[in-house]
């Protein structure tokens, strides 16, 4: 009668306790297969904490598993968990899956070892544990690669959000194009007017003294236009990338007294009161286009 209940097969539950023993053993080993690992090109040398990560709570969810008890937590929320740590340290879906691998062989070496050194399991309680091991490894992977996709997912969106702003961008700055390219023309038309008068003002009888106001009134106003254009050929560099964008700051009631001044003689000629009103000074961010110099190589 002993010997028949020496020889009778060993519960799960004894094999279960003898892989929490081995757990240091189990978790040491899987690192150091790890590191050995060419394929892990993105292993680093995590802290054991770090490395071990939520394979601990795994390891307890399979060991409650060969104890017919109730799961402590989910395995997919687990390596959901452990597969946003090795994303973090910049992992691969296949780096992840190998290292998952990795832990399962340790744990299967460790139940054949159980069952050399051990009474041996029946086959019957084998099998059920290898149908375990398989269940949580395919549900750790599951949970892995769940998580992978949606951080595919997400990263789509963001792509997508992403160039839908870069769109965004690119209409405001056609409609911005459109509108400086229109102030310019308006410019351009009431300087050529401004001229205009001033020169057809230049046939008229005239003393000296008005006579040189108009032909100072011309000369202003050119510099303008000269200004204007230049402009302009600063905004198609910049348009074909050959020029920087420098912010300025810069006073804008010294701009329009300036324009008032231009067109001043003009109004009083024709007998029309031209003035400005408000603060002695304005001061505001501007664009000042500085051509970048660009050196012909021989």
């Amino acid at each position: 009668m002993g010997k028949a209940k020496s020889d009778s097969p060993q519960p799960i539950s004894q094999l279960a306790d003898y892989l929490r023993t081995c757990r240091e053993s189990i978790l040491n080993r899987w690192r150091t297969i790890c590191a050995e690992d060419l394929k892990l090109i993105n292993y680093s040398d995590f802290s054991r904490e770090e490395f071990n990560d939520h394979a601990q709570a795994i390891l307890n969810i399979l060991d409650q598993r060969l104890r017919n008890r109730e799961d402590e937590s989910s395995v997919i929320e687990q390596a959901s968990e452990h597969g946003l740590h090795r994303w973090q340290r910049g992992y691969s879906l296949t780096e992840l899956l190998a290292e998952l691998e990795h832990l399962y062989w340790v744990v299967l070496d460790e139940i054949t070892t159980y069952q050399q050194t051990h009474r041996p399991l029946s086959a019957e309680n084998l099998s059920e544990v290898y149908r375990q091991v398989f269940k949580i490894s395919t549900e750790t992977t599951r949970g892995s690669v769940r998580y992978y996709d949606e951080l595919r997912q997400t990263n789509a969106a963001q792509q997508a959000n992403q160039m839908q702003q870069a769109l965004d961008s690119l209409q405001q700055l056609g409609k911005q194009q459109g509108e400086h390219l229109r102030n310019s023309a308006h410019n351009l038309r009431s300087i050529f007017g401004i001229l205009m008068g001033a020169a057809s003002m230049l046939k008229l009888p005239a003393t000296k003294k008005e006579r040189e106001v108009y032909v100072d009134m011309l000369n202003r106003n050119l510099i303008s236009i000269r200004a204007m254009l230049l402009q302009l050929t600063d905004y198609t560099r910049i348009e074909a990338g050959q020029e920087a964008v420098e912010v300025k700051e810069f006073d804008v009631v010294t701009l329009l007294r300036q324009s008032i001044g231009l067109a001043q003689p003009v109004a009083q000629e024709r007998k029309l009161a031209l003035q400005s009103d408000g603060p002695d000074r304005l001061v505001v961010d501007a664009y000042r286009r500085t051509a970048e110099k660009k050196r012909v190589m021989p």
